[in-house]
């Protein structure tokens, strides 16, 4: 019989892309607006900003077959690997326009289990995580208990307050950080002395298989607080002034043949007629438009 647990949750559950979720989720998102309004204390001037794109790989030398893609590519160059002993993975760090786009690879299967998940479940490296610069984190969070839905982590890390859903909900690991001071996010110190890429500009979205795509897509919006296109199945956030940061969005699809989580990486191209040419780095495909 379905109930409490001694946490005091909810077990009875909806479901969303297959998998339990707390009562009262497929109630909330059909009560939500198209287009959620902003919590009490945030502002237009702070929506959430998609800052960086983490690309996870089995092996240095899939990272280094990653980089090469890159940059024969897209122009896109990357820092030299650095290995993070106590974090168990070496990265390596891009930038695109204002967003990152970090490559990581574990040191031995068994330190990462979410990435040695990840990879296992995609039968091949590709997009693993979206991290999100959030304005107010006390806010997020209680729509995020509020929602009962299991984090990850909720702490404080390398000094910023971080909290982590549980991969599983929404098709991708999501990710935010509280960052102070503001400028002080993940690769803006190790990326600045990169070269910008003279064939791409920015990265304004990506496309996410998930099962129930239009339940997951509104309530992404409603945690998120940002626009909601329900017809397409897309959460859009807008352009953020106090970063500053350009608009981007994430579609949600049926996945069909596709596996779940991200597939397709937007790159806006300099060249206007190269849109629509696309490129494929393992899993993940990447469409310039």
């Amino acid at each position: 019989m379905a109930g409490t647990g001694k946490t005091g949750i909810d077990r009875r559950c909806a479901v969303l892309g297959g998998l339990a979720l707390p009562a009262g989720l497929a109630a909330i998102a059909g009560a939500m607006p198209a287009s959620a309004r902003l919590a009490q204390g945030e502002t237009a001037d702070q929506t959430h900003v998609l800052r960086h794109y983490v690309f996870a790989a089995q092996t240095m030398d899939q990272m280094q077959n990653v980089r090469a893609e890159l940059k024969a590519n897209a122009g896109i160059a990357t820092s030299e690997p650095r290995h993070l002993k106590e974090l168990g993975f070496s990265t390596v760090m891009a930038m695109v326009g204002g967003t990152t786009l970090e490559l990581v690879a574990p040191d031995v299967r068994g330190r990462r289990p979410k990435v040695d998940h990840f990879l296992d479940v995609r039968g091949a490296p590709g997009i693993y995580k979206l991290v999100f610069q959030t304005f107010d984190a006390a806010a997020l969070r209680r729509r995020i208990y509020a929602s009962k839905l299991p984090l990850e982590r909720d702490e404080q890390f390398r000094g910023q307050e971080m909290i982590a859903i549980e991969p599983e909900m929404f098709g991708v690991s999501l990710e935010t950080y509280q960052y102070t001071p503001l400028d002080d996010w993940w690769g803006n110190a190790s990326s600045k002395a990169l070269p910008p890429s003279d064939v791409v500009e920015s990265i304004p979205g990506c496309d996410v298989a998930m099962r129930n795509p239009r339940l997951t897509a509104t309530f992404v919006s409603h945690l998120f607080q940002a626009d909601l296109d329900s017809e397409a199945m897309a959460v859009r956030f807008q352009p953020n002034r106090t970063v500053p940061f350009h608009a981007c969005e994430m579609r949600y699809q049926e996945p069909g043949d596709s596996a779940i989580g991200v597939n397709r990486v937007d790159l806006k191209a300099r060249d206007r007629k190269r849109a629509g040419e696309t490129f494929r780095i393992y899993s993940t495909e990447f469409r310039f438009v």
